[in-house]
């Protein structure tokens, strides 16, 4: 006899103990291993995957006792799916103790009905299970039931029964296709408390009963997060501010809310009309994966094809125990949200699009050594330690995070090591157009709503990104010589806007606007470049005292400078403060270049704290009149002016590379901002991944092409430095021609001068070849106005128009040439 629906977890608690073998070992053993010492992570202790206890016979219908072989399945039953068998999922609410799809079979619900599965342990699919409702009113779900976290083990690469949850694995396949709708949108302007109907930007495909959850807009307060260990939950007034509403009634964009609002999640105007508002996520899909409160299950894929879930609604999912003698819950390794797990190129092509993954106990969206995943139009509400997570010093390649709402980083009463988005190592990775909301709440130092780590070297493509309502918006910790490029980012009411910690690296910041909250510069530069910012508003909202902080580092700036160029500071009585407090037995000071800013409602634009060290100083050279150097210890002197006056908008050159040393086999092209590369090397620490993941030997050749614009109408000189061979081209002119392998990075070659005029466009060619030892390449200039060799920055250098860059569906960067017809 098939299972009864009206038949819950509390009534079969006695049940469940009395098939203890069918559901794990025990909590209380599970206890005792713990508290032996061993670690959290899986290592093989744990019970073995059950067998199934029914198979299919022949492709039907679930509810045809024929599918079966005579007898439906039963509550204690794991029934398998058998290889070439389809076998649809007919029922309203059927639980079993599991269920396995073999490899080649295939487990569907029945599009044309609503649909609910329960399971008291694992899914395991080898073949495929497909949720594809046929119209919005038509509801799929799979309910993991009775699953008891406290006997998670956590870990490993295989399925556990003490693991309960939906596991992906060998030729595995997802398919999971809900009801298409907007994930989230913003509010259309401010919303009052008390209301019950809102206006919003895009309500497509929204329905009466769907839940809905509006953010609030304001700085979280600096008191912290308390732990109450009574009820096992953060105690964070802010985080009551995220508010949650069913729509009552909808009419296009007037969405009528069930219960009046709490909070207000007011619209932030500038005093120059640039206007941010709420955002508002819709958490109810028509496809459901969940657990219960009291027993988070989880989502693992280690698989090797694709997957593709769309549209689909996730939530208690991601299981906590205690763990390591601490008296509070911690995370369980490897059992996220949604964990690809170690699926290599298997992964490639992989779709996670509109879905909403909400109230998880720990991590959510995980990319893990699983390459090729686009995950876009998600929503991550209310979850733990990160939403957005990669492990620490392991690489993804051509992962693309695109316009993602991240909302409610909870605090796990362990430590403050929140983020919103984790920027890990690997190539051709892309963050765009994401919005990270209270992701990060602890030690404004210590993490971000997005966070480079340290010794976690990733470089991104990272554009138009928003983060607000944070401790930290944006927070940087690289000690590495890449270049990286921040596009457009904008924050608002965060703590701090921007941590850039770290003592050496090279970072431009170019566009954007920071409203209401301190960037912290702690970093000098790794190259000549600088840590730059470039056409970026600091605005302090008449509220803060000052816009940037100079803070001090054991790297000490020599002749290079943080530069801060065609900036906009506004709203403060300090655009700048220098405060390099002393630390011991350290040179902290700092130098600050100010070039071409415009200052409107400040005060004044440098200022020093009483502890600063005497000779950190700002040099300020304006767009007319008079350049200032700014010492602490001596005051204001007028120098000559120490930066170009132009200034181009290029974003770099168009790079590609090949296996050989003789430009042999292209394996991929991108975008480079600048030729600065300091080292290729396999470091973990360095560059993990060394020259690019797809070249892994020795011999390789790289060509960049496009277009230079010279600063100054002046007699220049090219320096390319690093191990290898060089080329190099101005104006169809070769200038350097030293195909010999080096042995050092250290080495370079110059060229002869070349005239060049100022604001012209001159094509440039570079290439380089390597045949082993150290790597690197790096471009540099100098005339007579530069005063020195620096590196030709990314504002003069312009991709090579010819050649096309684009990504495919697997997010690999293809590149074609484009003849000068269809340009």
């Amino acid at each position: 006899m098939g299972a009864q629906p009206t038949r819950d977890c509390i009534s079969h608690f006695q049940f469940v103990v009395a098939i203890g073998a069918l559901l794990g070992a025990p909590a209380a053993a599970d206890e005792n291993r713990r508290q032996s010492g061993a670690p959290a992570a899986h290592q093989g202790i744990g019970a073995a995957l059950r067998a199934p206890t029914l198979s299919s016979v022949r492709s039907g219908n679930w509810s045809d006792v024929d599918t079966w072989g005579g007898r439906l399945p039963e509550v204690d039953d794991i029934p398998l799916v058998a290889k070439g068998h389809e076998v649809r999922y007919d029922g309203e609410s059927t639980m079993t103790a599991g269920v396995n799809v073999g490899p080649g079979g295939t487990l569907e619900f029945a599009p044309d009905r609503s649909c609910t599965f329960q399971c008291m342990g694992n899914v395991v699919i080898e073949g495929t299970l497909r949720m594809r409702p046929a119209t919005p009113d038509h509801v799929h779900t799979l309910r993991f039931i009775c699953v008891n976290e406290k006997s998670f083990v956590g870990g490993g690469m295989d399925p556990l029964d003490s693991d309960v949850g939906l596991w992906v694995m060998g030729a595995g396949n997802l398919d999971l296709f809900g009801a298409a709708k907007t994930a989230w949108t913003n509010a259309a302007d401010s919303v009052e408390q008390g209301v019950t109907q809102l206006q919003v930007v895009d309500a497509s495909g929204w329905q009466v009963g769907d839940t809905v959850m509006i953010v609030p807009t304001e700085t979280p307060n600096d008191e912290g997060v308390a732990w109450d260990d009574q009820e096992g939950r953060p105690i964070d007034p802010f985080a009551d501010k995220f508010e949650r509403r069913k729509i009552a009634a909808i009419d296009e964009s007037a969405v009528t809310l069930d219960e009046p609002l709490a909070h207000g999640h007011m619209a932030v105007v500038t005093d120059g009309g640039k206007k941010w508002t709420a955002e508002v996520a819709n958490l109810t899909r028509n496809v459901r994966i969940e657990g219960t409160a009291s027993g988070r299950a989880h989502v693992f894929v280690r698989s090797s094809v694709p997957q593709s879930l769309r549209y689909v609604e996730a939530r208690h999912l991601g299981p906590r125990n205690q763990q390591a003698g601490n008296g509070r819950p911690q995370l369980v390794l490897g059992r996220y949200g949604l964990h690809f797990h170690h699926c290599y190129e298997g992964s490639r092509g992989t779709i996670v699009e509109g879905c909403a993954i909400y109230d998880v106990g720990n991590r959510v969206y995980v990319p893990h050594i699983s390459h090729g995943i686009t995950m876009r139009d998600n929503v991550a509400f209310n979850s733990g330690e990160a939403a957005f997570w990669w492990d620490f010093q392991e690489s993804s390649h051509d992962t693309l995070w695109e316009h993602n709402l991240v909302a409610l980083v909870s605090a796990n009463g362990i430590d403050s090591s929140s983020v919103g988005m984790l920027l890990g190592p690997g190539d051709g990775n892309v963050a765009c157009r994401n919005v990270v909301v209270y992701g990060h709440h602890g030690d404004p130092h210590g993490h971000g709503g997005y966070a480079w780590d340290a010794n976690n070297e990733g470089v991104w493509e990272f554009a138009a990104n928003l983060s607000h309502s944070n401790r930290t918006g944006l927070f940087v910790w690289q000690n590495t010589g890449l270049n990286h490029t921040v596009v457009n980012h904008e924050s608002y009411n965060d703590f701090l806007a921007i941590f850039h910690g770290a003592y050496g690296n090279s970072y431009t910041f170019t566009g954007g606007y920071i409203y209401g909250g301190i960037v912290r510069v702690k970093a000098t530069s790794g190259n000549t470049s600088g840590v730059r910012f470039e056409k970026v508003t600091f605005d302090g909202a008449d509220r803060l005292t000052r816009c940037v902080d100079i803070f001090p580092s054991p790297a000490t700036s020599g002749v290079d400078s943080n530069v801060f160029r065609e900036c906009e500071f506004r709203n403060a009585p300090v655009a700048l403060l220098m405060d390099t407090f002393p630390i011991a037995s350290e040179n902290v000071r700092k130098h600050v270049d100010l070039i071409a800013c415009n200052f409107a409602g400040v005060g004044s634009a440098t200022a020093f704290t009483d502890q600063s060290t005497p000779d950190s100083w700002f040099r300020i050279q304006p767009r007319s009149g008079r350049c200032l150097q700014v010492v602490h210890s001596t005051g204001t002197h007028e120098i000559e002016p120490f930066a170009p006056d132009h200034y181009g908008a290029g974003v770099g050159l168009t790079g590609r590379y090949f296996v050989g040393s003789d430009f042999d086999e292209p394996v991929f092209a991108r975008l480079d901002p600048m030729i600065a590369f300091q080292q290729w090397s396999y470091d973990r620490d360095a560059s993990p991944n060394g020259l690019h993941h797809l070249i892994t030997g020795d011999a390789f050749s790289a060509r960049w092409t496009g277009l230079i614009e010279p600063q100054f109408s002046q007699s220049y000189t090219f320096r390319l430095q690093g191990s290898g061979g060089f080329r190099l081209w101005v104006d169809d002119r070769q200038l350097i021609d030293s195909w010999e392998d080096r042995a050092d990075n250290a080495d370079f070659v110059e060229s002869p001068s070349i005239e060049l005029t100022e604001g012209k466009k001159y094509a440039i060619r570079v290439e380089t070849f390597n045949t082993g030892g150290a790597r690197g390449c790096q471009l540099y200039w100098m005339c007579d106005g530069l005063g020195r060799m620096v590196h030709v920055p990314q504002s003069q250098l312009f991709p090579d128009q010819t050649i096309l860059l684009r990504r495919d569906e697997t997010n690999r960067v293809v590149d074609s040439t484009v003849n000068a017809a269809a340009r």
